[in-house]
């Protein structure tokens, strides 16, 4: 099964396989130890390694020593990783994220673009993001301004890669109805608490923290925009993540539509090789066409769009729907193929299970999402 819809040959034929050979050597053999015991140091160190390939500077612009590649190749490359690992994919998804709104400030924020494009000079920094939460609370995360600087006060709940990342970019609500400030926060600053993980279903790769904000001042420049333009800044970062998102979806869905395949083809049950089951061949049909509307759908989404560029929030939004429901569907039927020994951790499909259902929560889960298209 491909998913080199929309790749082609070229620079991106060649970025997807120095990606599927990343994927192979350095997280494929580390999936099942990651998800089964949360090591911060181990998953440094796929990031690190990343940084030889300059996958984390992927949407940083050239001038500020990045690789000023598209957010298309980025999703196509999430999901090459997400075949491997969709919790260390959906890390770099959040960090490629917060790429989009630091590349559309530009020079403002030059000084962070240029740290993320360290490649292998040394670590390079990671960043996240972090949306206004969709609960009433009173404690939510504000911004004051006393003699010239801002206050940050508040509490941003489960916040992906709180404990790795070294910047998140936070989008606050203003009191101005759908005005938005979005700023950079570095977490080692004064006023920054970052807390434990928390222990949920899936991608235990990476960590969700609340991080509370008391005490934390901000000078002018970590305000990347405000007001309207602020809102428009979100709604292009949450249109890259939703088509990320699907991305990493299909990647996953596509290890465990490949493992269900291979073994129909080895398992001997009722007098043949059950692939040539009817039955078992409706299911595999069914996980092949998910994964190829479902990979068409986010590289139309994505297509001919730039860090830069707004995205069509409207099509990124039904992409990650579609993808990360068709991802659970598929995972659901590859156990289902595997008989009991899909049960397995070993198999890694209740992996796949549990990260595709994650996944359908992230950014937005999948049904409010589909209230508010449906308004749209």
């Amino acid at each position: 099964m491909s998913s080199d819809v929309g790749m082609g040959k070229g620079v991106g034929g060649i970025i997807h396989k120095v990606c599927r050979d990343f994927c192979r050597n350095e997280i494929e053999p580390v999936a099942l130890e990651l998800d089964s015991h949360y090591d911060p140091e181990r998953i440094k160190a796929v990031w690190v390694k990343s940084s030889e390939l300059e996958l984390p500077s992927m949407l940083i612009p050239e001038e500020y020593g990045g690789v000023g590649q598209s957010i298309l190749t980025a999703a196509q490359v999430l999901e090459e990783m997400a075949f491997g690992c969709a919790g260390v994919a959906t890390l770099f998804a959040y960090h490629l994220a917060a790429c989009v709104p630091l590349s559309n400030a530009g020079e403002a924020q030059e000084d962070i673009q240029r740290l993320i494009a360290s490649n292998g000079e040394k670590e390079p920094m990671m960043a996240t993001i972090a949306y206004p939460g969709f609960e009433e609370r009173e404690d939510k995360p504000r911004l004051g301004k006393s003699k010239g600087a801002f206050s940050l006060s508040g509490i941003a709940p489960s916040v992906a890669c709180a404990p790795l990342a070294d910047y998140i970019i936070l989008f606050l609500e203003e009191d101005k109805e759908g005005a938005v400030s979005a700023v950079v926060v570095d977490t080692r600053a004064e006023g920054v608490y970052v807390g434990e993980p928390e222990e949920l279903l899936g991608l235990h790769t990476l960590p969700f923290c609340d991080v509370t904000f008391d005490g934390c001042w901000l000078a002018g420049e970590n305000i990347i925009a405000e007001g309207d333009k602020g809102a428009s800044m979100m709604d292009r970062t949450s249109a890259a993540f939703n088509g990320f998102i699907a991305a990493v979806a299909m990647g996953t869905a596509r290890s465990a539509y490949i493992k269900a395949y291979q073994y129909a083809q080895e398992r001997y049950q009722f007098g043949k090789m059950i692939i040539e089951h009817h039955e078992i061949r409706r299911f595999l049909a069914n996980m092949a066409t998910k994964l190829n509307m479902g990979t068409a759908g986010y590289v139309r989404a994505l297509s001919g769009e730039t860090p830069e560029s707004p995205l069509p929030g409207r099509a990124s939004g039904l992409a990650k729907i579609f993808c990360t429901d068709a991802a659970l569907e598929i995972a659901i039927d590859a156990i289902q193929i595997h008989g009991g020994y899909g049960y397995m951790k070993e198999t890694g499909l209740e992996k796949v299970m549990r990260d595709t259902k994650m996944l359908q929560l992230l950014g937005k889960s999948n049904r409010l999402m589909e209230i508010e298209l449906a308004e749209a």
